[in-house]
């Protein structure tokens, strides 16, 4: 996990759009720093993105590299708030969206490892089908 003064390399954005990254998780998504949370989303084409909070307040998202955004936003109680992202593209009007990678993965260590074996007996229940 990153703090609020480290940033993520241009090579690890690089490998997330790649598709080869092994963690999204571990780079898009709120994640707690000190004095805040840093909110990162990736949004290729995007012109720009704020992430907007359940109390109204507004927070612009600076773009870092190939579609990934960021904000630090300053937070008293250390949580990780529930948020939206407003993503506005060329010539269109801004559309409020959910952050898919602001909900913790849905697939634990023992699900991974049957999916490996290739005898996970639940696999639609897991990956979100049921």
């Amino acid at each position: 996990m990153l703090s609020k003064n480290e940033t993520i390399s241009l090579a690890e954005i690089e490998r997330l759009v790649a598709g080869h990254h092994h963690d999204p998780h571990s780079i898009l998504g709120a994640h707690p720093a000190p004095g805040g949370v840093t909110i990162r989303a990736l949004r290729p084409l995007a012109a720009s993105v704020t992430a907007v909070l359940p109390d109204g307040s507004r927070h612009p998202m600076e773009h870092r590299h190939q579609g990934v955004f960021e904000v630090f936003v300053p937070e008293s109680a250390g949580t990780v708030p529930q948020y939206l992202l407003e993503v506005s593209y060329s010539g269109g009007d801004p559309q409020l969206q959910d952050d898919p990678y602001r909900h913790l993965p849905s697939l634990g260590e023992l699900d991974l490892y049957l999916i490996g074996e290739g005898r996970h007996e639940q696999l639609w229940n897991a990956l979100g089908a049921r």
